[in-house]
């Protein structure tokens, strides 16, 4: 059984996105805009911030 992860609001989370064999997460700019169009749609109820 795992343990549920307690979200802590004062905590640094380390997320890495890479793509499967390390191919490219993105093909085309439009990716990366949807990525960050994401992004800004959980920021409004999650405010977030990213430091790299």
């Amino acid at each position: 059984m795992t343990r549920r992860r307690v979200f802590n609001p004062n905590s640094y989370y380390h997320v890495i996105l890479r793509g499967n064999n390390r191919q490219p997460i993105f093909r085309t700019k439009e990716d990366m805009f949807e990525l960050k169009r994401a992004f800004l749609h959980v920021y409004v109820d999650y405010p977030f911030t990213i430091l790299a």
